[in-house]
């Protein structure tokens, strides 16, 4: 399953959002966060120093759902990005 990319400014609004329905522990310990929000995030920079955030996920399903949910903080606009 191919991670989905996003800026680091679209992870801080997720995480701000994540963290008012989930105690810290789950998006500050990467093994409770796959476990409980179905992915874990990578930090990484291509070759023109553009900062993104990989999310990989490990459940279709769970997938769906954290877009269903979080897809308005996402701009799909971007050339550069995949939602599949």
């Amino acid at each position: 399953m191919k991670a989905l990319k996003i800026s680091l400014d679209e992870w801080q609004k997720i995480l701000i959002e994540i963290a008012k329905h989930h105690p810290r522990s789950v998006w500050m310990v990467r093994s409770k966060m796959r476990r409980i929000l179905g992915f874990t995030p990578r930090e990484h920079r291509d070759h023109e120093y553009n900062h993104m955030v990989h999310l990989d996920f490990y459940d279709e399903a769970q997938k769906t759902m954290f877009l269903l949910k979080y897809s308005n903080f996402i701009d799909t606009n971007k050339n550069d990005r995949r939602l599949h």
